[in-house]
């Protein structure tokens, strides 16, 4: 029996070990530090108040980190930052805290039940957070931006999973599925700037739930769905999240928070056939190693190369003739140096490389 493909081999990646990548904006009144330690590597960040001063930076994981890790590295960070010196403005509305899942193991209808599985949830999810997460630009609910749900059909409809996610409605989404394709997770923006180690370690490992037991227990967005139905709210949540998180979200209207986004969701998870979906794309994905064997190319590779193109030199994106696995058509003018990167959907994009 042919194993099944893995999202990594859609999108031409390599497979990375590690369960989530970690991402926390901090302002403050004072300098903050910068940290490049085991775990973490520090950004700074000018579109925050005072980035520019070194008041606002953002606080990266490095790499991808084991789930076993991230307790561990969230306490050293959490430590370091609550030190009365630096001031650290506490209740800032312009912090964020991103989580990255690493998604490349699973199999693509495996990735669509964590995502339709979070979208179920998201509302609980939210209740979690503080108001003022609720409707910001910057982590929008389904129920902010229900068009995503169009893009998801569209891209269920193509020849190439998760190639239709390029619209700031997906970037800026709580459930970001563009972070797919560059950079192999879902990506989680929800909750808010802290530095209280013991609200984002609960809240990672919360997350993780989605992506490391979802695909465990229900193999289908439908399969999910019908089980929903059957068993009621309260059994599907525990399933997923752990007592102590839901003992609060279990106190309020759980049941009609679910509702909001059950119903938007009902053409998404019970679209067609999900296992004939999966057949047809991975039928699709071998015709096209197949048209080019010899080829070294993936959908996302980038090389550098010698071309030739009659445009000034400080085109941005200047158009240029090429198909995958075949060089650009030489043009009688002045050869230039530029990165050459194959994408599924618009062919091959160039950018000239200064100098």
């Amino acid at each position: 029996m042919t194993q099944a493909k893995l999202v990594k081999d859609y999108l031409g990646k390599r497979g990375k070990k590690g369960d989530q990548g970690l991402e926390l904006e901090v302002e403050a009144s004072e300098p903050l530090p910068e940290i490049d330690t085991e775990h973490w590597v520090t950004k700074l960040e000018p579109s925050l108040r005072g980035g520019e001063r070194g008041m606002a930076k953002e606080y990266i994981s490095k790499g991808v980190l084991q789930a076993y890790q991230v307790p561990r590295a969230i306490a050293f960070l959490s430590k370091t930052l609550e030190d009365p010196k630096l001031k650290v403005l506490k209740d800032s509305k312009r912090t964020s805290f991103h989580v990255h899942n690493n998604v490349l193991y699973l199999e693509p209808r495996q990735l669509w039940t964590s995502v339709c599985a979070y979208w179920l949830c998201e509302n609980i999810l939210f209740s979690r957070l503080p108001g003022h997460r609720q409707g910001n630009h910057f982590c929008l609910r389904l129920s902010d931006a229900e068009g995503v749900l169009r893009d998801c059909i569209k891209d269920l409809k193509g020849e190439i999973p998760f190639t239709h996610f390029n619209n700031n409605a997906i970037r800026y989404s709580g459930q970001n599925l563009a972070s797919i394709t560059k950079f192999g997770s879902l990506e989680y923006r929800g909750m808010e700037g802290t530095v209280d180690g013991e609200r984002l370690s609960e809240w990672s490992s919360e997350l993780l739930s989605l992506t490391s037991k979802v695909p465990t227990i229900w193999d289908t967005p439908d399969q999910m769905m019908d089980e929903y139905y059957s068993h009621g709210a309260a059994h599907f949540l525990s399933r997923i999240f752990s007592s102590k998180f839901l003992e609060p979200i279990f106190k309020v209207d759980y049941r009609a928070m679910m509702e909001e986004n059950e119903g938007a969701l009902l053409e998404l998870v019970y679209f067609h056939g999900w296992k004939a979906w999966q057949t047809r794309v991975e039928k699709n994905l071998l015709e096209r190693k197949e048209e080019r064997p010899n080829s070294q190319w993936s959908t996302s590779d980038t090389i550098t190369a010698t071309i030739y193109d009659e445009g000034p030199a400080n085109d941005i994106q200047p158009s240029a003739y090429a198909s995958l696995g075949s060089p650009v058509q030489p043009r009688p003018s002045p050869q230039r140096r530029a990165r050459v990167t194959t994408n599924p959907e618009r062919g091959v994009e160039v950018r000239w490389i200064a100098g």
